[in-house]
């Protein structure tokens, strides 16, 4: 095996636990690793390639879950694929271009475009802006919510959950309400008039559903589609 991705496996099954409670390496060859741990109904993965007669490594896939978005996870990855780089003296990359703001984000902190697909990271200057691990958000019934959000996303969540609740009796729906292992509600389901509508209660849907409630458009909403959530592609 290589040794320079031996460190970095090491540092990412740390990472890992830290973040998520749980660590596991899905895939493993001489050149590459690959993570992939199901959070939710999402999935967070990481894989990373290298080639010691090229000298280099490059982050080729990365898929967050979207309560995890802009919170420093991504920053984080690429700060200890750096730190390895930088110590055993490898080139790194970024072969995984997944929108305009990826790309502006990485090029501010010193990533350089060298092809549509491909960007290089100075690991030195990346250090320097990124010299320690900082996540800026904590978890809160499963959900990956920013550290001065936290109370606003409860109160949220409450309202939200209780508007729905509140509309699905005026239906005379039988409803079942899936709870977490805090008690938290994560899923609501409603039977009425021999349609189930389902409402999934995350970081993303709760926004969602806070504007249909804004704009007293929640009940036409639920009706035309019978379902908010990850389900349909939020």
């Amino acid at each position: 095996m290589n040794k320079v991705l031996d460190l970095i496996q090491r540092d990412f099954l740390v990472f890992l636990k830290d973040l998520l409670g749980e660590a596991d390496v899905d895939e493993r060859t001489n050149s590459s690793v690959r993570f992939c741990i199901k959070v939710g109904r999402e999935s967070f993965v990481v894989e990373v390639h290298m080639s010691d007669r090229e000298n280099y490594v490059a982050l080729t896939n990365i898929m967050l879950p979207n309560s995890m978005k802009g919170k420093g996870v991504g920053t984080e990855i690429i700060r200890i694929l750096a730190k390895q780089c930088k110590d055993n003296g490898y080139d790194l990359y970024i072969t995984v271009i997944t929108n305009p703001q990826w790309i502006e984000g990485l090029k501010k902190h010193g990533g350089v475009l060298t092809s549509e697909d491909c960007i290089y990271i100075d690991n030195d200057k990346w250090l320097e802006n990124h010299n320690e691990k900082k996540f800026n958000f904590v978890r809160v019934d499963g959900e990956f919510v920013l550290q001065d959000e936290v109370e606003k996303y409860k109160e949220l969540k409450n309202v939200c959950s209780d508007k729905v609740i509140e509309l699905f009796k005026r239906w005379d729906a039988v409803i079942d309400i899936k709870r977490g292992d805090n008690n938290e509600v994560k899923t609501i389901i409603a039977d009425a008039n021999e349609i189930t509508y389902w409402v999934d209660f995350n970081d993303k849907t709760l926004k969602i559903i806070s504007k249909l409630i804004e704009e007293d458009s929640l009940e036409q909403y639920i009706k035309t589609n019978q379902f908010i959530g990850s389900m349909v592609g939020f």
